[in-house]
């Protein structure tokens, strides 16, 4: 049965999928320290899944892009919790010292792909929903 979860003190007592060496927002990391909430370290979210299914952990906190695309494609059997973040979580990007690309022509091109409604075909279809 998925748990419910409305607002972060809904994850007191809960056994939460992380990943290995990831920060996770203040609130929820203050909960892990005081250990109101658990952890449960993976290096992949495949494994978070896995162990979501077996039960072994009450729900994974992870991207919600990476999580919606490996229930449509993997794990159907998961429920999505309809969460949303209250502020945006920066993603962000690096380019090795001998890229072909520069950052200005690589934020051109995405930039590109925003406007032109491109990237968000191309997400919805791989069954996300930004």
């Amino acid at each position: 049965m998925p748990c419910s979860v409305r607002s972060w003190g809904d994850l007191k007592g809960k056994m939460i999928g992380t990943l290995l060496g990831y920060v996770y927002p203040p609130r929820l990391e203050k909960m892990f320290a005081s250990g109101e909430a658990k952890r449960q370290d993976v290096v992949t979210l495949e494994q978070n899944l896995n162990k979501l299914e077996n039960g072994r952990v009450d729900l994974v906190y992870d991207s919600n892009v990476l999580i919606q695309y490996a229930v449509k494609n993997h794990f159907k059997n998961l429920t999505i919790l309809p969460y949303r973040p209250t502020r945006p979580w920066p993603i962000q990007m690096a380019l090795g010292p001998h890229s072909p690309v520069s950052f200005k022509d690589f934020n051109a091109a995405v930039d590109d792909l925003v406007k032109s409604g491109a990237l968000g075909k191309m997400l919805a279809s791989y069954g996300i929903d930004r």
